[in-house]
């Protein structure tokens, strides 16, 4: 395991939380970060701001390595305007499967 790997991503609320892990990306070797990033937006896309929080807090980078995987989740649309890139997803499906609830069925 390297050094990073064991960072822990934590914050009291989901404010805290994307603090931390935009500070934790800024911290970790391009492509390490790059991986990182593109778990976060997928997550967002797919579960929401509540979604992402309640299962990426409290982890460490390679726990959410080892949970997640990188999926192809497409944009409605993306664009650039004024020097600003955007990317825009269809709403989080309210039938996406919680990880954290699963076991309670």
């Amino acid at each position: 395991m390297t050094d990073f790997e064991g960072l822990v991503i934590s914050g009291a609320d989901y404010q805290e939380f994307s603090k931390a892990l935009s500070s934790t990306c800024r911290a970790l070797p391009r492509e390490v970060a790059k991986r990182l990033c593109a778990i976060k937006d997928q997550c967002t896309a797919k579960y929401g701001f509540d979604g992402i929080y309640s299962r990426l807090n409290n982890r460490s980078v390679s726990q959410i390595f080892a949970e997640y995987q990188s999926e192809d989740i497409k944009p409605i649309v993306s664009g650039e305007i004024e020097g600003m890139r955007y990317r825009l997803y269809d709403a989080p499906s309210p039938e996406a499967p919680d990880r954290d609830n699963a076991s309670d069925e």
